[in-house]
């Protein structure tokens, strides 16, 4: 059974980007090849559904002339829903093609197409999966298609908690917890948590279970049943450590990001190698944290 996670902060970065891309003036002809994806998506059954948005991507900066923008719901019928999200942005749409129109889209590298909005048709079962088609036409290029997936799922809601600042000098290690809540009305089945930190992190101690690439800690997968309103926390923290020759003062950022073990698999996929492979060692375990004492 497929299951997905919302994910609401980082849609907001993204979406003020897409906008300030399409009003980018026109930079030039393009002279490298410029490639469209759009990525499969994975649908939650349930809630106010899930946004994607495709990429237009080149190894140098690029405008396309005249553009218009087509996406092909037809084979989406009966699966999900597709609406623009946010606002027109120079949109029409009926309920199988999506029509856009600019006249200039211009890229540093990556330019993004505007954002939709999927939720899961009436009726939908989990499992449900159909095809969209998107393509992109210019005056100036030749035109761009690609097919993306979509497939209905089992919806929860997981929750980690907010910011959190751990203080230590070069050469010492920190002791990082990490948490997840299932704040939903349903069972989660397994969960998986992505951290993205930067140089100056090492992890002290690799787990069977988590993931590894350039002696950095990229991921790591639960197949723990998180039962619905209980949080959850790995059984011993994740030791990371501050590199002697890290500059003081100074920060080092670490960004915990928790998903359904489905929707990680497509991120995966994604990111080609950028996960890496499986560390030795013992399982790092997700238990359940104790209850909170009333005073």
């Amino acid at each position: 059974m497929l299951s997905v996670i919302r994910r609401g902060i980082i849609g907001a970065g993204i979406t003020a980007a897409m906008m300030s891309t399409l009003a980018t003036p026109a930079l030039g002809e393009p002279n490298s090849a410029i490639q469209l994806n759009f990525p499969d998506v994975l649908v939650p059954d349930v809630g106010p559904g899930i946004e994607r948005m495709g990429s237009l991507r080149s190894e140098e900066v690029f405008t396309l002339r005249d553009v218009v923008i087509t996406v092909d719901l037809s084979g989406l019928t009966e699966v999900a829903d597709v609406t623009i999200s946010g606002g027109s942005h120079g949109c029409s749409s009926t309920s199988t093609l999506i029509t856009c129109t600019s006249d200039s889209i211009s890229g540093s590298f990556t330019s993004f197409l505007p954002r939709l909005l999927f939720k899961a048709a009436s009726g939908a079962e989990n499992g449900a999966t159909g095809k969209l088609l998107v393509t992109v036409k210019s005056s100036n290029h030749e035109t761009l298609s690609d097919q993306a997936t979509v497939t209905v799922g089992e919806g929860v809601d997981l929750a980690a908690p907010g910011h959190l600042e751990l203080t230590g000098a070069p050469g010492s290690t920190l002791q990082v917890p990490a948490e997840v809540s299932n704040a939903g009305a349903k069972d989660a089945k397994g969960a998986v948590v992505s951290f993205f930190h930067g140089f100056w992190l090492d992890p002290t101690k690799q787990y069977s279970n988590c993931l590894y690439a350039e002696g950095k800690l990229r991921a790591c997968v639960f197949d723990t049943t998180l039962i619905a309103g209980k949080t959850y926390r790995t059984h011993e923290s994740i030791r990371l450590k501050l590199r002697s020759d890290a500059r003081a003062p100074w920060y080092a950022m670490l960004e915990t990001f928790w998903e359904t073990p489905a929707e990680f698999e497509q991120s995966r996929a994604d990111a080609g190698g950028w996960f890496g492979k499986p560390g030795s060692g013992e399982p790092l375990r997700l238990v359940e944290a104790p209850s909170a004492k009333a005073l």
